[in-house]
């Protein structure tokens, strides 16, 4: 039989300090992202910025 490695598994792990379970997904960082894509900053935008009277 082989040994549980729990770096290759999603798992459980109990946290002391707070008294609960968590689960740890060990591999999520190498997922590929599939969230919202936003656009740049609108130049236009910057331009404005950078005439305020107040600026430095």
């Amino acid at each position: 039989m082989t040994q549980f490695n729990p770096v290759d598994h999603p798992h459980r792990r109990y946290n002391p300090l707070t008294g609960q379970w968590i689960l740890v997904s060990p591999h999520r960082a190498k997922r590929p992202w599939q969230g919202a894509q936003e656009t740049p900053a609108n130049r236009c935008y910057l331009r404005t910025i950078q005439m305020l009277p107040l600026r430095r």
